[in-house]
């Protein structure tokens, strides 16, 4: 709820905009988005007793991925079929006592991006992801792209949020709307 009693997004349940009543959670944050009439992004994700949740300041966009690290599957093949060919090398590399966690940071990473880029998973094939170092495991942050949109490198980041799970944050700029009047 804005300070001036207006509302774009209510907080409190007047019964303008959205409602999300947190009344009894202690002192609401004043969003005050009614002068600019933007609004932050946010993503979400959750895997086994984990989720995240990711905010954008307005103009930006903001993808979020947690998944828990398991090996009901044969992570080189699906790496060697979903992955751009570099980074199936590059999990195949890691290791065999490695090998499943970089392939789930490259995952996280890569479904991050599609969120905040808006390509949805369809696109996942096309994103590349590349560590600072040589792997994941061995970087804190790196890159995402897509290869058929020329300029769509963004920052990845790597969170450590539990014992066994890979995460991953990807956050881009805005870009303008075009004019067209």
């Amino acid at each position: 709820r804005s300070s001036e009693g207006g509302s774009d997004f209510n907080l409190k349940g007047s019964g303008e905009g959205p409602d999300f009543n947190l009344e009894g959670w202690g002192e609401v944050p004043d969003f005050n988005l009614s002068h600019s009439g933007e609004v932050p992004d946010f993503n979400l994700s959750h895997s086994g007793e984990w989720a995240l949740i990711a905010v954008a300041a307005p103009g930006g966009r903001v993808g979020v991925d947690v998944e828990r690290v398991r090996d009901d599957f044969d992570h080189l093949e699906m790496a060697r079929r979903m992955y751009q060919p570099e980074e199936a090398a590059q999990v195949c590399a890691a290791g065999p006592g490695a090998s499943l966690a970089e392939y789930f940071r490259l995952w996280t990473a890569k479904e991050a991006y599609v969120k905040a880029s808006g390509a949805g998973l369809a696109g996942l094939r096309d994103v590349l992801v590349r560590p600072e170092a040589g792997t994941c495991a061995e970087s804190r942050g790196g890159s995402a792209l897509s290869r058929s949109l020329p300029g769509s490198q963004v920052p990845v980041r790597w969170l450590d949020v539990a014992p066994g799970y890979a995460a991953a944050l990807v956050t881009t700029a805005s870009t303008p709307a075009p004019r067209t009047g």
